[in-house]
């Protein structure tokens, strides 16, 4: 009660407030204020100073039901539940009894025929006229209590002159509390008296449409109701108004529940990481989450509502409006891979789940598309193969370099030994000279296929990348800038070391410079550039190439890491550059990424991850 009491001390001039301009009474500011501090107390309200200040008892009763609703709602969120309860339960006895000094109630009716004989008969029938109406009174009795609904009638002052078992329920009070009598001022929040005061000033219009208030039960719980009030006849001597109130604390419930759902399944549907389109049953988009907004190459889900899924091809393809209509018709799900190039130029390539989204029974309304982008599957798919293709080729290169290396050795061998006889014919010794240097040749290929082909132990230590490339750089330092090369290094200050076999990172960078070397030997007219840079990203250490040369076409960027291939005139390489500089960063657990374009240039960056000894 002491928290009570503070309240109402603080809150007193706001309570006076809101319950004065209801109840519109004036010069009485003392006397309420008056009464407001009293209800905290353990004795009975002395409102005999402010009954001797207003003009009838009624009035009184109104006011005295107004502080009461407002103290409840200034008390309402300050209390915990149970105290809330306690002292709402407090308030409404002291104002009760302070009401019944002055105004005296008729005790409500429980029963349909008691109230119908008490409020609304004449005491004067004749046998017939009671036979009549009794049987009225059990048909009515009957109605009310086969309603699940809550009844209330009222006289024109809003006392409850009926009120059935589920109003009861409802507002949470017992039959002793409708001995003194009961007003729906009493369960009013003053939020809505405007709305029952109009039920009461015009009791004989027609019945009103159904409309929404609150009530306060008996604990002060808000209980939201949707009531259809109007009179019980228009013909009667004693009007009286009478409502039928549901429940709508469930529906409130319910639609909370929904509301909730309906936002988890918001935020599911923004936050996926997987693209999901919404159609209707004519395979029309409906909405889009921002991933398959991005997938697509749209700028905003508004350039794809509205239009049909086979319009999200660039080229004429119905096959998944086919598939969205076959879901629709069966209510079945549908996986299927799914690629396509999309009409705001964007590449899709993944897996596509097409579901069907059944709102009526019986019938699907539409379809849920789920884009998986698989991109990244599908790179380390193509680095497996290529893993797999290069380890098969290893092996078989391996036994054809063994077997060709034996008979390469005797061809030089003899054409050497053939060289020094002093008298062979000139033309003859061209012909050994040619013969020795393509013996040669050979011999570096297949030097080059068992060094592709050979598996060693890598000889790891703690290596310091700018140094090993800074090395490897200064090899071919000379003849880039002799060839017209604007060459540039730059190397970021504080890379971590790294445990890498240093002549075999030695080779990769050889050849990645070589390769940006051969490139730009054939740009003209235009200056020549090379860059190479080193950075930390993550957790791995990055080393770029990248040269303004005409780049790799698409088409065969696949294939520049297969054996032998190469773009090179059959002088100029083995095409086993790469290959062995892919084996080489794999062995030491990176991978080599290549970014370019025809007449764009090419970028090969090398990715070593930073290691622990104990990891290698």
């Amino acid at each position: 009660m002491e928290k009570f009491a503070t309240l109402l001390r603080v809150h007193s001039e706001r309570i006076l407030e809101v319950a004065t301009e209801h109840v519109e009474v004036s010069d009485c500011s003392q006397e309420i204020g008056a009464v407001i501090e009293q209800l905290s107390g353990g004795v009975p309200l002395d409102v005999a100073p402010l009954r001797d200040k207003l003009s009838n008892d009624q009035l009184l009763a109104r006011l005295l039901r107004c502080i009461q609703s407002q103290v409840i709602e200034v008390i309402r969120e300050k209390l915990d539940t149970e105290a809330f309860a306690v002292i709402v339960v407090h308030i409404r006895t002291k104002i009760g009894e302070a009401i019944r000094q002055f105004v005296k109630s008729k005790p409500v009716a429980m029963n349909v025929c008691d109230c119908l004989q008490a409020h609304l008969l004449q005491d004067e029938q004749d046998d017939a006229d009671q036979s009549r109406s009794k049987q009225a009174h059990l048909l009515a009795e009957g109605i009310v209590s086969v309603l699940r609904d809550s009844v209330f009638v009222l006289d024109l002052y809003g006392n409850f002159i009926f009120l059935n078992q589920q109003a009861l329920n409802m507002t949470k009070f017992v039959a002793q509390d409708l001995e003194g009598g009961l007003s729906i001022y009493d369960l009013l929040p003053l939020d809505y008296a405007d709305i029952v005061d109009m039920w009461l000033e015009s009791p004989g219009t027609k019945a009103r449409s159904p409309f929404t208030i609150e009530f306060n039960a008996k604990d002060g719980e808000r209980v939201l109701v949707e009531i259809s009030a109007g009179p019980l006849a228009e013909s009667m001597e004693i009007p009286i108004v009478v409502a039928v109130a549901r429940d709508m604390r469930l529906e409130r419930r319910l639609e909370m529940k929904l509301h909730e759902a309906n936002r988890y399944f918001g935020a599911l549907f923004t936050n996926s990481t997987s693209g999901i389109i919404v159609t209707d049953s004519d395979a029309v988009i409906v909405d889009a989450n921002p991933v398959a907004v991005s997938l697509c190459g749209a700028e905003d889900v508004s350039d794809l509502a509205g239009i049909s899924i086979d319009e999200i091809s660039a080229a004429p393809d119905n096959s998944l409006k086919v598939r969205v209509l076959e879901v629709v018709e069966n209510q079945s799900v549908v996986r299927r891979p799914f690629s396509l190039m999309t009409r705001f130029g964007a590449s899709i390539d993944g897996d596509s789940l097409i579901i069907p989204v059944v709102v009526s029974e019986g019938k699907a309304d539409g379809a849920l598309i789920m884009f998986v982008d698989a991109s990244d599957e599908t790179q380390m798919r193509e680095t497996l193969v290529q893993s797999e293709r290069l380890s098969a080729l290893g092996e078989l290169v391996a036994g054809v370099a063994h077997e060709l290396n034996n008979p390469l050795t005797g061809i030089m061998g003899y054409s050497q030994l053939l060289l020094k006889e002093m008298e062979i014919p000139d033309k003859r010794k061209s012909q050994l000279e040619h013969i020795a240097i393509e013996a040669s040749r050979c011999q570096r290929i297949v030097q080059g296929l068992l060094s592709f082909a050979r598996h060693r132990d890598s000889e790891k230590t703690q290596q310091n990348i700018n140094d090993t490339l800074r090395e490897t750089v200064e090899l071919r330092e000379y003849q880039l800038r002799a060839d017209g090369i604007d060459f540039t290094a730059e190397y970021a200050p504080g890379i971590p070391l790294v445990f890498a076999d240093h002549h075999a990172l030695q080779q990769v960078f050889l050849n990645l410079v070589n390769n940006a070397h051969h490139a730009l030997l054939n740009i003209e007219g235009r200056k020549r550039e090379l860059r190479i840079e080193t950075k930390l990203r993550d957790d791995s250490v990055c080393v770029s190439f990248r040269d303004n040369g005409s780049g790799i076409p698409r088409d065969i960027q696949s294939r520049i890491f297969d054996p032998f291939f190469t773009t090179k005139d059959v002088d100029s390489g083995t095409g086993l550059g790469l290959s062995v500089s892919y084996g080489i960063v794999q062995n030491h657990h990176g991978h080599i990424l290549l970014k370019s374009g025809k007449n764009k240039g090419s970028t090969f960056t090398v990715v070593l991850p930073i290691l622990e000894q104990d990891e290698t």
